[in-house]
């Protein structure tokens, strides 16, 4: 993960919402960019959330000192969930998870034991994250702690 030193807040948001963020479209994009390119930051392999047992992915990136978490919504048509949730209820959700995820509180929500660090252990969990920072081979299975 960054270090704290590296962005002063973080926002969270859908791919849908990335316009709505200059700076950050222009980051992404640069000149004469469309909206698919967008898509381009979940290539090869994203993090992973997984909220009611559904998986989304995730990247971050940092633009002047703030930390941009994107997601894919789910009427992307990537989540299936073990309970019947609105689109709404889902991004709320999803918005919750990554800021708790990316906040100073980090261990008050998640926990990480490294003797169960496998996907065997992920696809049992319910709600928590793969996260690899979009950088290396290794992900790092953090459980949420509602």
């Amino acid at each position: 993960m960054s270090t704290r030193d590296e962005f002063e807040k973080v926002i969270v948001l859908s791919i849908d919402d990335i316009q709505m963020y200059g700076e950050l479209d222009a980051y992404i994009c640069g000149d004469g960019g469309e909206d698919n390119d967008y898509l381009l930051l979940f290539e090869g392999d994203p993090d992973i959330l997984k909220i009611y047992n559904g998986r989304t992915y995730f990247c971050d990136i940092v633009v002047n000192k703030t930390k941009y978490v994107i997601y894919l919504s789910p009427d992307y048509g990537t989540m299936t969930c073990d309970v019947r949730k609105t689109d709404d209820e889902l991004n709320k959700g999803i918005k919750l998870m990554l800021t708790q995820f990316f906040s100073n509180e980090l261990t008050e929500y998640y926990t990480h034991n490294p003797d169960c660090n496998t996907w065997q252990r992920f696809d049992e969990i319910k709600d928590g994250i793969a996260y690899r920072g979009g950088s290396g081979y290794v992900y790092i299975i953090w459980e949420y702690n509602k």
